[in-house]
C-alpha cells in the first residue's frame, strides 16, 4: 500500500515538473477579444486562456471590442509581469526572438500576463449619436 502511494507522488511530481516553465495568461471580460497574429493564441471575450511561452516565442495580440464597447489600454503594472501595461495601443507584440536571455526566461516558471481594457460606449442603432439605452426614440 505503500509503495503505490510513493509511486502516485513521484508520478505526481514529474507530472507537475513538465508543466513548468514560462506561461502566457491573456484574459479577456466581455467586452470584446484578444486575436493573435498567428491565430493559434486566440481569446475570446469572457475567457482566461493560457499558453506556453518557448525561447522562440514571437506573437502580436490585437484587442478587437465588441459591439458597443471600445478598447481603452492593455491593463497592468509593469512590475507584476503585465505586457504592454497601459499601452493605448490595441496591438501588443510579445517576442523573445533574438532576446540573449530567451532560453532562460522561458524555462523560468512564471507566468506573463496579457489584459485588454474594454469600455461600454454603447449602441447607436438609429445614427442619432445618442446611445439605444438613452435614446428615447
Amino acid at each position: 500500500m505503500q509503495v503505490s502511494r510513493v509511486i502516485k507522488v513521484l508520478v505526481l511530481i514529474v507530472a507537475t515538473s513538465l508543466m513548468a516553465g514560462c506561461k502566457l495568461a491573456v484574459m479577456v471580460t466581455s467586452g470584446g477579444d484578444v486575436i493573435s497574429a498567428s491565430g493559434t493564441r486566440n481569446c475570446l471575450a469572457g475567457k482566461i486562456c493560457e499558453f506556453d511561452v518557448a525561447a522562440d516565442f514571437n506573437e502580436t495580440f490585437t484587442a478587437i471590442p465588441k459591439s458597443g464597447y471600445e478598447f481603452v489600454q492593455w491593463r497592468g503594472a509593469k512590475n507584476v509581469n503585465f505586457l504592454c501595461a497601459d499601452q493605448a495601443s490595441p496591438t501588443c507584440t510579445y517576442s523573445l526572438v533574438g532576446n540573449p536571455n530567451a532560453a532562460t526566461i522561458a524555462a523560468q516558471t512564471v507566468f506573463g500576463y496579457l489584459k485588454p481594457e474594454f469600455r461600454e460606449v454603447g449602441i447607436d442603432t438609429d445614427g442619432d449619436k445618442i446611445r439605444n439605452d438613452l435614446d428615447g426614440d
